[in-house]
Formats: structure tokens, C-alpha cells, sequence
């Protein structure tokens, strides 16, 4: 009943020669790779900036993705070269507009305000698989082609349609 067998039958059987075809484990353990893999982790990041930009741990991991494409030693920079107080996001925020920071890393502060913003603004009044609609075109987007990418979209998407128009964090 709880399938938790079928992994040592197939492993017997295909040490045996004998060839299986089990979609149900199958399936089963491609969403449990899905659910589990560093693009998941990123869309999950990425959905609780735009929630909410404040938490810390969230916003340093996506910091590091290819967009903004920061460096370990640039976002400590952000918390060193500004008030030690607040979050990281009020961090970037003043660095964005410092006017005597490393050049390079102010701009990639602005830029990703700037988008992140745009998508916040959004999030007001678009369901979450209309985010995901949007991210799925944008490039800065590191993982819009992903099997966790579609398997988010059609989550959001089949709560919407089952008039369920949100995703908690």
C-alpha cells in the first residue's frame, strides 16, 4: 500500500534481466526529483522574495542565481557597506542608491529592484499561474524551462481552476 517496496522488485527484477515498466513509481519518483531539486528551490525562493522581500535567507539564495548573478562576496559587501540593521533587501536598497559603492554592484542592485518590483506590483492583482505565465517568458528567469518550473505552473494553474486562487507560503 505505501509503494515503498517497489524500488528493491524493480532492482531484483532488472539484476535479473527482466525488464519493468512501472509508471506509478515512476512518476512517483520523478516528482519526488522535482520536488526536491535546486529548481524547485530556486521558484520557491524566488515566489517568498516576491511575497515578501525582508526574509534574508531566501533573498541571499536568489541573489546568487544567475540573475542578479551576485557573488558569495558581493552580497556580503551589501551587509557590510550599509546599516547592519534591517534586512538584506533595505541592504540592497541602500546600496542601489549609494553613490560612492563598487559601480558593478550597485547596477546589479538597481536592475534587480527594479525587477523585482515590477513583479511585486503584479502580484497584487494576477492569480500565481499569471506570475508564472510571466517568469516562464522572462530570461532572467534561471529555471523557466525546467520540469519544476511546469510542475508549479500546472499546480497553480489546477488550484485556479479549482477556484483556489492562491499559493501560501
Amino acid at each position: 500500500r505505501t509503494k515503498t517496496c517497489f524500488g528493491a522488485y524493480i532492482s531484483a527484477l532488472n539484476d535479473m534481466g527482466i525488464p519493468t515498466g512501472c509508471a506509478e513509481l515512476e512518476k512517483e519518483q520523478a516528482t519526488k526529483d522535482v520536488l526536491h531539486g535546486s529548481d524547485m528551490l530556486y521558484l520557491v525562493n524566488l515566489l517568498r522574495v516576491m511575497n515578501t522581500p525582508d526574509g534574508d535567507l531566501p533573498l541571499a539564495e536568489l541573489l546568487r542565481a544567475p540573475f542578479p548573478g551576485m557573488s558569495l562576496e558581493e552580497v556580503v559587501t551589501l551587509r557590510q557597506d550599509t546599516a547592519k540593521e534591517g534586512s538584506l533587501y533595505a541592504s540592497l536598497e541602500a546600496y542601489a542608491d549609494l553613490s560612492d559603492g563598487e559601480p558593478a554592484l550597485r547596477e546589479k542592485c538597481a536592475a534587480f529592484r527594479q525587477w523585482l518590483e515590477g513583479y511585486r506590483e503584479l502580484c497584487t492583482t494576477l492569480p500565481a499561474d499569471g506570475i508564472l505565465r510571466l517568469l516562464r517568458r522572462d530570461p532572467h528567469c534561471a529555471c523557466r524551462r525546467t520540469p519544476a518550473f511546469t510542475y508549479l505552473y500546472d499546480s497553480a494553474r489546477s488550484c485556479r481552476l479549482s477556484s483556489f486562487a492562491g499559493v501560501y507560503t
